[in-house]
């Protein structure tokens, strides 16, 4: 039993994953900062020129593809309705 006058402490042991949490952390932040600091103006971006000049070029391409899938769905609609009509 416990008297009055003593303080009952108790003491914790951190769990598996509280550990792990707090290193991996750590860790991240440790990452994060280093990397910042180590490519910090090394790293150029790509030339997206060519990407965006091919992607422009297939607009038409895909919105004619996309026109003719439209025009069959509602060709076919369109006859359905008739054909109930009648």
């Amino acid at each position: 039993m416990h008297n009055e006058n003593q303080v009952a402490t108790t003491t914790k042991k951190r769990s598996r994953l509280s550990r792990f949490a707090g290193a991996v952390a750590l860790a991240s932040t440790f990452a994060i900062a280093t990397s910042a600091n180590a490519i910090e103006g090394s790293l150029a971006a790509p030339d997206m020129t060519q990407i965006v000049t091919m992607i422009t070029g297939m607009v038409a391409v895909v919105a004619s593809v996309g026109m003719a899938v439209l025009s069959v769905y509602a060709t076919a609609k369109v006859f359905k309705w008739v054909k109930t009509a009648f």
